[in-house]
């Protein structure tokens, strides 16, 4: 049976990735999660390497099989996605890049920045255990790179939005860690909006 994005339109493989202008949103590390695809219409799926499970596109039954979603494959931080920009980019629970230190922070905050639209944003998912995506840390670097001016664009956090286990992001999703077969619960969410 097909899965349909919020607004109740069949999701989709974007076979042009990542060259069509159209599709305005990007998600990185998406392992086989289609959450930016269902909640962020006309989103790439991406991660830095495929699972090992069959693409939706090749299977028949969406009910009997675990499959995953991915229209390509991408280092968020080393590939520069042919110049492409997005309104939106979207991290679930990120480990190997985020907030883990000043210097971590600093390169993803500038590669972010340069993946963004004009007042585009980086919207984050995540549980605060993970230093990755704490926001905490995000708050206290964030600050740092601004007053130290070590940032190439000015950035804005959002408020710390806190999810109850009966939020539909948690409640219709399942989330997996690095490894794929361990699942996580968000229980933080946030945006950093990128301001001209």
């Amino acid at each position: 049976m097909p899965i349909f994005d919020m607004n109740e339109n069949e999701i989709i493989h974007h076979s042009n990735y990542p060259n069509d202008n159209e599709i305005k949103n990007i998600e990185f590390g998406a392992s086989k999660s289609f959450f930016g695809k269902k909640e962020f219409p006309l989103c790439y799926l991406t991660d830095i390497i495929v699972p090992e499970l069959p693409h939706f596109k090749s299977i028949e039954n969406y009910d009997d099989v675990v499959c995953h979603y991915l229209d390509g494959i991408c280092d968020f931080l080393n590939d520069d996605l042919n110049g492409r920009t997005f309104d939106k980019l979207i991290f679930c629970n990120p480990y190997g890049y985020g907030f883990n230190g000043r210097e971590y922070s600093k390169e993803f905050l500038n590669k972010a920045g340069t993946l963004l639209n004009n007042n585009g944003e980086i919207f984050f998912l995540g549980n605060k255990s993970n230093s990755w995506v704490k926001y905490d840390n995000v708050n206290k670097y964030l600050n740092y790179l601004t007053v130290e001016q070590e940032l190439n664009y000015t950035m804005e956090l959002s408020d710390l939005t806190e999810l109850s286990n009966t939020h539909n992001y948690i409640t219709n999703y399942v989330y997996n860690l690095c490894d794929i077969n361990k699942e996580t619960i968000p229980n933080q969410m946030f945006t950093i909006k990128k301001i001209v």
